[in-house]
């Protein structure tokens, strides 16, 4: 018994079994010739038995290419990375900055007027910065990366939100939601776009714009 290269090997060592070895072919003859004169600088290894084979009967594995990811149509890239949160960002200011129009122009009829309770200037506060806080989030997540995974998920969780924007705005009437020639800028902000941005998060996770292997693509991942 002897070891080589990391592999445990049994060599004949009296006349009779080489006799038995002779039999074989040349090519594995040598072989095992080469790996008899190797015994001498034997290393340690487990117990294997010795692979002999020859190059023709050698395997080669060669790597499969990772799959190109399905890329994101560029103007879903402008609508979410660039114009929405602009949006976001001016939602957030004028709430923050100018509490009492934003007041007026959401409901003037119950609007305080230019003296804002302190209760309403805190809850006007957290909403710009929640405002702001989603913003961020959509202007760096989704630039941070071309996961089609990551965006259908956020976009899901923006499309939810947007759903409950609208609700928000009940109390204000029925007609707002569908009588546009009355609306004001805000009404603008509170409905229709955020019908135009629902409709454009209704096409990217039914894969508009995606080119067929785009398409795949994100439903193998």
């Amino acid at each position: 018994m002897v070891r080589l290269a990391g592999v445990r090997c049994y060599l004949p060592n009296n006349t009779k079994t080489w006799s038995r070895v002779e039999q074989v072919n040349r090519g594995t003859f040598h072989s095992l010739f080469a790996l008899h004169h190797a015994v001498h600088f034997g290393r340690a290894s487990p117990l294997l038995p010795c692979n002999t084979s020859t190059s023709r009967n050698t395997t080669v594995t060669m790597p499969i290419p990772a799959a190109t990811p399905a890329r994101i149509p560029p103007f879903y890239h402008l609508i979410f990375l660039y114009l929405e949160p602009l949006s976001i960002f001016a939602g957030a200011y004028y709430a923050h900055f100018h509490t009492p129009s934003y007041l007026h122009l959401t409901h003037a009829a119950s609007a305080p007027g230019a003296s804002v309770p302190t209760s309403t200037q805190v809850v006007m506060t957290q909403l710009a910065n929640l405002y702001l806080g989603l913003g961020i989030l959509e202007a760096t997540v989704l630039r941070a990366t071309s996961d089609v995974k990551v965006w259908r998920a956020f976009i899901i969780g923006l499309l939810i939100a947007d759903f409950g924007h609208l609700y928000s705005v009940a109390p204000v009437g029925g007609w707002v939601y569908w009588q546009y020639w009355r609306w004001n800028i805000i009404d603008w902000g509170n409905v229709a776009v955020v019908y135009f941005l629902a409709a454009v998060r209704c096409c990217l996770l039914g894969g508009v714009g995606f080119g067929r292997e785009d398409v795949m693509r994100s439903k193998r991942t």
